[in-house]
């Protein structure tokens, strides 16, 4: 049963991008105070060096979750081995 989750923790971890993304719309939306509204206005105004940093933090906790899920299927089904 547990190698049946296998599929739902891959889709989990790629939803983790959309849920980043999300966040930075709903700042957006309800004019939270926040790094999204942070982004949007650093893309509305050009300013491509105060973008550098949000999007590696994006990248980075993206590759954390996929790290997290790939890990996580050795767990979930024994014939999967870590090597």
């Amino acid at each position: 049963m547990r190698n049946a989750l296998i599929p739902i923790v891959t889709v989990a971890a790629i939803d983790f991008g959309a849920i980043v993304g999300g966040l930075i719309i709903t700042e957006n939306i309800f004019s939270y105070p926040g790094m999204g509204l942070y982004f949007l206005k650093s893309f509305g105004d050009g300013d491509f060096p105060l973008l550098m940093p949000w999007m590696v933090i994006i990248v980075l906790s993206i590759l954390i979750f996929n790290l997290i899920a790939d890990i996580s299927y050795a767990w979930l089904d024994p014939r999967i081995r870590l090597e």
